[in-house]
């Protein structure tokens, strides 16, 4: 401002870029965060599988008939074919869900910059009256 000190506007986006740096700065921390999670389930699945595996040698696997098996396997490949069509579907509603968000964040933006512009219309319309004001 004139006056030497900062308008609402720079009090407002100094304190906004600051809030912005910090979450920028925390987006590779999160990553590697929600990764470490990730790394973690599948190697405690791999490990249940493994130890599954063992037990299954042990004693199960000699005396379990054909026909279960086959049984068991089409089940598993079921199963399978499932969890792969889910995780397809969840991909694409984040897609889908990530134009959304984006999309109302552009509109946003829009109403933002015509509320902005109607706030200094406004304000030059104040001006604009107190000057009047003053010379009368």
């Amino acid at each position: 401002m004139s006056d030497g000190h900062p308008s609402f506007c720079d009090i407002m986006k100094d304190n906004t870029s600051t809030v912005i740096k910090k979450m920028e700065s925390q987006l590779p921390i999160n990553f590697q965060m929600y990764s470490d999670i990730y790394k973690e389930y599948f190697h405690i699945l791999d490990d249940l599988f493994g130890t599954c595996y063992i037990i299954e040698r042990e004693g199960f696997d000699k005396t379990m008939p054909p026909t279960v098996r086959q049984q068991m396997e089409s089940y598993v490949k079921y199963c399978t074919e499932f969890t792969l069509k889910q995780i397809e579907n969840y991909n694409l509603f984040l897609n889908w869900y990530s134009k959304m968000r984006i999309s109302g964040m552009r509109n946003y933006e829009v109403f933002a910059h015509i509320m902005i512009e109607n706030y200094g219309k406004f304000l030059k319309t104040i001006n604009s009256n107190f000057e009047k004001n003053e010379t009368e």
